[in-house]
């Protein structure tokens, strides 16, 4: 089976929407075309291509968290009186 048979890219087009499944807010497809994994839904409002879906998810993933903002909610801890 070549890379570019219709099974591999019915299979691609699988794995794409199944990756859509599993992240709510993102928008995920397989360009036939171009034969990348596209993903839409980043916080910046870029578009992320990947060869394959693992690194796909990869660039998801890195896309979130250089939008996320620190873990504590309500500011940094204070500190305690008589402590530097």
């Amino acid at each position: 089976m070549s890379d570019g048979h219709p099974q591999c890219d019915g299979r691609r087009q699988a794995e794409a929407a199944i990756i859509e499944s599993e992240r709510p807010g993102w928008a995920v497809i397989y360009g036939v075309y171009s034969r990348l994994f596209w993903a839409f839904g980043a916080p910046d409002g870029k578009p992320i291509g990947a060869r394959s879906a693992s690194e796909l998810l990869g660039a998801m993933r890195a896309a979130e968290r250089s939008q996320a903002g620190p873990h504590y909610q309500q500011g940094p801890p204070h500190q305690m009186p008589g402590t530097s």
